[in-house]
C-alpha cells in the first residue's frame, strides 16, 4: 500500500468517527435521562 492510500483510509476513518461521536454522546445522554426518569418514577410509585 502506498502512503497516500493509507492517508486516505485514515481520513475516511476520522470522518466516520467525527460523525459517530455526537450520535453516541446524545444516545448516552438520552439513556441516562431515561434511567433517571425511571428511577424517580420508581421512587414515587412506592
Amino acid at each position: 500500500m502506498k502512503s497516500d492510500e493509507i492517508e486516505k483510509i485514515d481520513r475516511q476513518e476520522g470522518s466516520k468517527h467525527s460523525i459517530d461521536l455526537p450520535s453516541i454522546s446524545s444516545f448516552t445522554f438520552k439513556a441516562m435521562t431515561l434511567v433517571v426518569n425511571l428511577y424517580h418514577f420508581g421512587n414515587q410509585s412506592t
